[in-house]
């Protein structure tokens, strides 16, 4: 229908998780070359420029390639892998502008932080950890600084390691449930032998507990990486992109997941 490309959208090659706002109608990208969030309308079509950009050494903004919006309360969130870091930023900020928030520390347990998720309505946030502990961190919406996470999903039972991470995480609010993309390569890296699955628990599993459903293996076609997901509650589907084998948009029909 759409498709937003050129040269004035400053989008980069790399942009692996989108941010829709649907409150404020807003698309909302990163740019990790440019350690930019670059801010377009919901209808932006064809070499469109962003309306608002983020950017600038103020920003604390590195190479970083994930995205979360968060309408409720006007925040943005973006984890920096590289300095441990998960900066908060509002909504309508542009140009150099400082974080509101920064969670770092310690005591945060933060180590190469990957994605985010924010479920503004029980006041949580996720983050997926990329070094240990392996897992999943979470948070209050609202924290700031060297605080410890209210909890962590880690350990064999969950399948999270070093050679199956937990990529992207979507939050169902009305059921209590997390649902986390997960990938794992297997032999030789550069013949792109990876085994995908999507992995969900509920809202209080912290330690090391397995997964209550997960999808993975033939049957349900999950044989790639870098997958995106999303959650469309009044049809109840679940819905995974990724990038192998070959690309494709996957739906599924989870009645007993999305009541």
């Amino acid at each position: 229908m759409r498709i937003i490309e050129g040269q004035n959208t400053l989008l980069a090659r790399t942009v692996h998780q989108l941010a829709i706002d649907s409150v404020h109608d807003e698309i909302v990208a990163p740019n990790p070359f440019a350690e930019a969030i670059l801010f377009f309308r919901g209808g932006a079509n064809g070499e469109e420029a962003p309306i608002r950009i983020i950017q600038g050494p103020k920003t604390m903004l590195g190479y970083s390639d994930n995205i979360e919006v968060d309408p409720q309360h006007n925040e943005v969130f973006m984890a920096q892998s590289r300095t441990n870091t998960v900066l908060v930023f509002d909504r309508e900020a542009k140009g150099d502008v400082a974080p509101k928030r920064i969670l770092h520390g310690p005591r945060t347990k933060l180590n190469r932080p990957r994605k985010t998720a924010v479920d503004p309505v029980n006041d949580l946030l996720v983050v997926t950890n990329g070094g240990e502990p392996e897992g999943l961190l979470f948070f209050k919406r609202s924290d700031s600084g060297d605080v410890e996470p209210q909890g962590i999903l880690s350990g064999p039972k969950t399948e999270i390691s070093r050679e199956h991470r937990a990529g992207e995480v979507v939050l169902y609010p009305e059921g209590k449930k997390i649902f986390v993309t997960m990938s794992r390569r297997v032999g030789d890296p550069r013949e792109g032998n990876r085994f995908a699955s999507v992995a969900v628990w509920n809202y209080g599993d912290v330690g090391d507990v397995p997964p209550w459903a997960i999808f993975k293996g033939r049957r349900a076609e999950l044989k790639g990486s870098m997958m995106g997901i999303a959650l469309n509650p009044k049809a109840q589907e679940l819905m995974v992109a990724h990038s192998y084998n070959p690309p494709s948009l996957l739906v599924y029909h989870v009645p007993e997941l999305l009541k």
